[in-house]
């Protein structure tokens, strides 16, 4: 047991703040139910004691790779969306045919031009 509070009302608590947070719950509570309230509230996994260190470790370590995992794919899209917002602004600058308008009826963008754009890894 928990001191002050439960291990669901935690997990509640943290999912709100940050949903990324990788969440394990460790516990005695075996029952289907409260297996289910765990993963309703966004666990990982549930593991219930008596447990395996290595066991426990080997999910925790899955659980931070995940998380890297989409940090780092975040980060690329992020980065490629840059890039493209880069080169579309210095192609706008070099070519007056280059246009870039948002077609109001469906939110579209649209891009018109007579140049070419290439993306590089710059």
């Amino acid at each position: 047991m928990m001191p002050y509070k439960d291990g669901f009302t935690l997990a509640k608590e943290i999912r709100e703040k940050n949903d990324a947070v990788p969440l394990i719950f460790l516990t005695a509570k075996t029952l289907k139910e409260d297996v289910l309230k765990g993963f309703k509230l966004g666990a990982d996994d549930y593991i219930s004691k008596p447990f395996d260190s290595e066991v426990l470790l080997a999910k925790a370590n899955l659980a931070v790779n995940n998380l890297l995992k989409d940090v780092t794919k975040k980060f690329d899209a992020d980065k490629a969306v840059a890039q493209l917002g880069m080169s579309l602004a210095k192609l706008a600058e070099e070519d007056p045919t280059f246009q870039v308008k948002t077609d109001e009826a469906s939110g579209q963008t649209i891009i018109s031009g007579m140049g070419e754009l290439h993306l590089n890894d710059d």
